[in-house]
């Protein structure tokens, strides 16, 4: 898992979702990140975070990567 998390590496097991990994990956981010993308087989594709968060859980295949994109910080003013 590339992002803001403590844990990068999360071991496959069958059964594994999104949310479990996000879980397990403890994401220490400073708010809600701004995009999740999981790469499959060289494909990305993006999710929706308030959809995850809310509850839309997408199984995960052994090999998967997941990159959470943290919000970017609001400039000066």
């Amino acid at each position: 898992i590339y992002g803001e998390v403590r844990n990068r590496v999360v071991p496959w097991s069958e059964g594994l979702t999104l949310a479990g990994a996000l879980l397990a990956a403890d994401y220490c981010g400073t708010g809600e990140p701004a995009q999740i993308i999981i790469v499959r087989d060289g494909v990305g594709k993006r999710y929706d975070v308030k959809q995850v968060l809310n509850g839309a859980d997408i199984p995960l295949a052994a090999g998967d990567v997941v990159q959470i994109i943290a919000q970017s910080p609001a400039p000066n003013q």
